[in-house]
């Protein structure tokens, strides 16, 4: 008899829902809304596999590979996407992808690192990771927002310190992604919030390492995906948030994760 496998389980303390793909016999990710303003997104890494694609405007300067220009490479497979970093303009790291070196990478900072082979984590470069071997992607954003367990946020931090809001209103939206020590991913959307609450949200879940994605008013967006008769159905993981239904059924303007089943 072949033994059961055992899957990863979101943490506990927290009333997740499984989010409703049909894809996949065994539940793969699920979501759960804590309070008011925190959406959460928790994915199982052993049945899931990660692809960025890069925006058709940024990051800038990407490389583009054949299957980012064909949608039908991830959408019948998707279980659930979400938003990537800020622009490279904005000087918050580096950027590698598809064999390219875009910005160097920088030591210290926070990078949301996609393999080859379909995994992801979240690493402090120069420190968890030095080499771009068996990487599609590095996608730097900031320093950790968590690391080792613990938010990296301050008392003295200014306004800026953790991305530019629109104007210099330190309350916005603010979206993140942090590794459990069992190496699975959540995925957090705050409504309106400061960057302290972020990596409490984080820390919460025991989140090891986090890094902070993109913020402000549209472009924090993740979407889980329901299959059915054929069809792909997109829902919004939280109802505030702007993105269009249909957005990652192509390339929108920024980079994205495309959560999709493993085969």
């Amino acid at each position: 008899m072949r033994p059961a496998v055992t899957h990863l389980r979101p943490p506990a303390g927290i009333a997740w829902t499984p989010v409703p793909t049909s894809s996949l016999g065994v539940t793969p990710a699920f979501e759960a809304h804590p309070d008011a303003a925190t959406w959460m997104l928790w994915m199982d890494p052993t049945l899931l596999r990660f692809r960025f694609v890069p925006g058709r405007r940024w990051p800038e300067g990407s490389p583009v590979r054949a299957v980012d220009r064909r949608p039908s490479t991830w959408v019948p497979d998707l279980v659930a996407a979400f938003n990537g970093g800020f622009k490279l303009s904005d000087h918050v790291g580096g950027y590698f992808y598809a064999g390219r070196t875009v910005v160097p990478l920088r030591d210290g900072l926070a990078s949301l690192v996609v393999g080859l082979d379909g995994s992801m984590r979240v690493a402090v470069w120069g420190r968890d990771l030095r080499s771009t071997a068996g990487l599609l992607a590095v996608r730097q954003n900031l320093p950790p927002l968590v690391d080792r367990g613990r938010s990296m946020t301050r008392s003295t931090d200014g306004v800026t310190t953790w991305g530019l809001p629109y104007h210099h209103v330190p309350r916005t939206n603010r979206s993140a992604l942090g590794q459990l020590a069992d190496g699975s991913m959540v995925y957090v959307y705050l409504h309106d919030a400061l960057a302290p609450e972020l990596a409490a949200a984080l820390v919460r879940l025991g989140a090891v390492t986090g890094i902070a994605l993109d913020m402000n008013t549209g472009w924090p967006a993740a979407l889980v995906f329901r299959h059915s008769g054929g069809h792909v159905v997109g829902t919004r993981l939280s109802p505030v948030m702007h993105q269009y239904l249909n957005a990652y059924y192509s390339r929108p303007e920024k980079d994205f994760i495309a959560v999709e089943a493993r085969p």
